[in-house]
């Protein structure tokens, strides 16, 4: 198959928790089973001095971001036997001392930076020339993917969309953010309802993922469990209990090289 991840971090070049573990090691694993794999990420500071082999891929990125537009470049290097990462390079959201936050207060343009690198992976999930089957992202600041790819579908003319996998890893964390932030996604003010991305007046990215992906998982089975009860749901547990059927626990792997 072909299979196309979406990460904010990915160890071993970036790396806040178990996230970046999970799927740098994931892609490893997909490759080795002799799938096609990509990842997407962002190029934080540092990454290009400590990776010397990165390579420039011949494809530059202007993308809409509400009124404006916005460029990137993209990096590539090879991660391991069949899976190359993608690095979104954009100075100005990632060329940063931290990958979310400093000094314990998360950087004010978050929303900014991640419907960025989110429409950045639905640019090449479309267009690279390998044409991924399926696109596999990871946490809320992706959780815009699967919706934005159903709208070009539906608006656009892209014909074969792949099908979208949404893991989540901490429902805590959920991408919450001002509705003002919402016109940074371009996307139809329709999709900005209780049944879809809005959660109590804000715009909710773990939850699109959640109401939009069509497969959800998490880090374990218990967890997925766990999830759909009001003590542990974090208030999404009822969107969780209506994807009940698309909901599957997975318990984590370790990447036994490291």
């Amino acid at each position: 198959m072909k299979i196309l991840l979406a990460s904010s971090e990915v160890h071993p070049y970036s790396k806040s928790g178990g996230l970046a573990d999970m799927v740098g090691a994931l892609a490893k694993a997909l490759g080795r089973a002799g799938h096609q794999v990509g990842i997407v990420t962002p190029l934080y500071r540092g990454i290009r001095e400590r990776f010397p082999k990165l390579t420039y891929f011949p494809y530059d990125l202007e993308l809409p971001l509400g009124r404006s537009r916005q460029r990137a470049g993209v990096w590539t290097v090879e991660h391991s036997p069949g899976v190359t990462i993608y690095f979104i390079d954009q100075p100005q959201y990632f060329d940063r001392p931290a990958l979310y936050s400093e000094n314990g207060i998360d950087y004010a343009d978050n929303a900014e930076r991640f419907i960025f690198f989110s429409k950045s992976t639905v640019h090449l999930a479309r267009y690279l020339p390998w044409q991924p089957e399926i696109v596999h992202v990871h946490d809320w600041q992706t959780g815009l993917v699967p919706i934005s790819m159903l709208h070009q579908k539906l608006t656009d003319g892209w014909a074969r969309v792949p099908h979208s996998c949404l893991t989540v890893h901490n429902l805590a964390y959920q991408g919450a953010f001002h509705r003002s932030v919402y016109e940074l996604t371009n996307l139809p003010v329709d999709y900005f309802n209780p049944n879809g991305l809005e959660f109590h007046g804000f715009l909710n990215c773990l939850k699109a993922g959640i109401v939009y992906a069509d497969t959800i998982t998490t880090v374990s089975p218990r967890y997925a469990r766990e999830i759909t009860t009001e003590q542990f749901g974090c208030g999404l547990d009822g969107t969780l209990r209506g994807r009940g059927d698309a909901l599957k626990g997975i318990l984590n792997g370790v990447d036994y090289d490291e």
